[in-house]
């Protein structure tokens, strides 16, 4: 699917609500030095919020300059890191912003392939699950975004997000024009809601269907999205531990799991999951067909024992 047949049906929708066109490819260009690894500086952040662009000042402010200027300078070079040290630079950014919405902004136009805004609309769709932190609540919501993008076929998570604001909307006249734009791309026509739906209830039920029309790595990412969950729900179920296991990491979460009785034979095969479902989210590397079938058939069978 072509972004720009995407974005003009989602300008459509802005001017409607806001009597105004969006502007965003001028943001993103005029955020460039950023990616080249300059300091972010409180200028970029009054021509983000400038109203000639898109109706920001109706919805968030920017800290007073006074604030959060002089810690600006530790931004320099962050953004030419991205995404590979993603969750430590969303902290730093917190730590200058104290809101994960505003930072959220400045990732999107920073890095518009990598990541998207943080509102509430898309948030509640996805049934993004809470993190310990706002920065983790983040992570989750961009993971999501980036499966759904490449099952939709988009090339940028931005554009992820502007799908689901969509969605959210619920105009019957825009959502047909929608769907007929997504459908031709979608393998068994899966809808949007499908998608979206399926994130959350049955995960593993979308890996089965682009591993049949041979897309692996979108498979893959499906299922480490079921074994993620499966995860989850394990350790609602089983671990005992004075304060909450959500803080946990994915990596203390197995080990929790594999000292129980019921785990103890599949202890080996719970972190080669794992480390699969790290290869899914985190490489570049392509899963082959023996990978994927091991990866989808392992998770499927720890689903089944669970129930």
């Amino acid at each position: 699917m072509t972004e720009d047949k995407f974005t003009k049906l989602f300008r459509e929708i802005i001017r409607e609500k806001h009597d105004m066109d969006v502007d965003f490819k001028t943001i993103e260009s005029n955020l460039k030095h950023l990616r080249d690894g300059a300091e972010l500086k409180y200028g970029d952040l009054e021509m983000i919020a400038d109203k000639k662009y898109w109706p920001f000042q109706q919805y968030w402010m920017w800290p007073c300059r006074e604030q959060i200027e002089s810690k600006l300078k530790m931004t320099a070079g962050s953004f030419l890191k991205l995404p590979e040290e993603e969750e430590a630079i969303i902290k730093k950014l917190y730590i200058i912003f104290k809101n994960i919405s505003l930072v959220s902004i400045i990732l999107r136009f920073a890095w518009p392939e990598y990541y998207a805004i943080y509102s509430r609309p898309p948030l509640k769709i996805l049934r993004i699950e809470r993190g310990s932190s706002d920065t983790e609540e983040y992570m989750n919501y961009i993971r999501d975004l980036r499966i759904l993008k490449r099952s939709f076929g988009l090339f940028r998570t931005a554009e992820m997000d502007m799908l689901i604001w969509v969605v959210a909307q619920k105009k019957d006249k825009y959502l047909k024009n929608f769907k007929s734009l997504i459908a031709k791309h979608m393998p068994e026509r899966l809808s949007p809601e499908d998608l979206v739906s399926y994130l959350t209830t049955d995960p593993l039920k979308i890996a089965y269907t682009f591993s049949k029309h041979k897309d692996y790595a979108t498979s893959a990412l499906w299922a480490a999205k079921a074994f993620e969950l499966f995860i989850r729900n394990e350790a609602r179920k089983l671990i005992n531990r004075v304060g909450s296991w959500e803080d946990m990491s994915l990596f203390d979460l197995v080990n929790e799991l594999i000292k129980k009785p019921k785990y103890q034979d599949f202890k080996v095969n719970l972190h080669k999951l794992r480390k699969l479902r790290n290869t899914a989210v985190h490489s570049q590397t392509e899963f082959d067909m023996a990978k994927l079938k091991f990866f989808i058939g392992n998770v499927d069978y720890c689903i089944k024992n669970a129930e």
